[in-house]
């Protein structure tokens, strides 16, 4: 039942409602949050960039809702430079 609530949840919330728990749980995971959730130009798809105990560097696009075909390929442009475009920090080596 808990399951039904949270897809419920999940599939109806938009994603500046999810955000901040999203990255509570990053953190309870043990990850460091170095940037997020905010949205700002500069963000190049990345609405969370989180650094894990194992030293890899992490980025999410958040999106609400049960999104079909259409509106993933409305957001495409976000995904591709999420994926196209490395994620960095200051003081963060790369690799």
């Amino acid at each position: 039942m808990l399951e039904k609530i949270v897809e419920n949840w999940l599939t109806s919330s938009g994603e500046r409602e999810f955000e901040v728990p999203f990255t509570q749980v990053l953190i309870a995971e043990g990850y460091r949050v170095l940037q997020g959730p905010s949205h700002h130009p500069f963000e190049h798809g990345k609405d969370i960039v989180a650094y894990s105990l194992d030293k890899k560097l992490f980025a999410f696009q958040l999106k609400g809702g049960n999104l079909d075909l259409k509106q993933i390929e409305s957001i495409q442009h976000q995904l591709f430079a999420l994926v196209a475009t490395p994620a960095i920090y200051p003081g963060i080596p790369i690799g």
